[in-house]
């Protein structure tokens, strides 16, 4: 049992490892042309580990939010399912955001939220306007 759990988070450290190295890809374009960098993630919860989730993402916007380009971090907690959590990222640039990644407190909250990610994805974007950003 104890193997299979182990398995459960290698496949996960695995997934977020290949789905930073897909989004750093669509992002290099982004950096080339000096725009801001924008990610649109959805982190699945273990069952009954949504709230849990949530509170570790909102520390690290605590986190960035002092971090030089972190524009905008928003968590937000799924009306539909409990466990799946949204973040809204907005960054000056996508160095700015490879940065924050490589953040000693950061990293330790990714440590932290890893064995309760069940699933997640993401898509990097680039930020066209809206209200509440300048």
């Amino acid at each position: 049992m104890r193997a299979l759990g182990e398995n459960v988070i290698k496949y996960i450290a695995s997934t977020i490892v290949i789905l930073l190295l897909s989004f750093s890809a669509a992002a290099e374009q982004l950096q080339e042309q000096n725009l801001k960098f924008g990610m649109q993630a959805v982190l699945t919860a273990s069952p009954g580990k949504g709230s849990e989730l949530a509170a570790i993402m909102l520390r690290a916007s605590n986190v960035v939010s002092t971090m030089e380009g972190c524009e905008l971090y928003v968590v937000q907690q799924s009306l539909t399912d409990e466990n799946q959590i949204l973040v809204t990222e907005l960054w000056s640039s996508k160095n700015d955001h490879q940065n924050s990644l490589a953040n000693e407190k950061i990293q330790a909250l990714i440590g932290e939220a890893k064995p309760i990610i069940s699933s997640m994805s993401g898509t990097p974007a680039k930020y066209i306007g809206g209200h509440g950003i300048e």
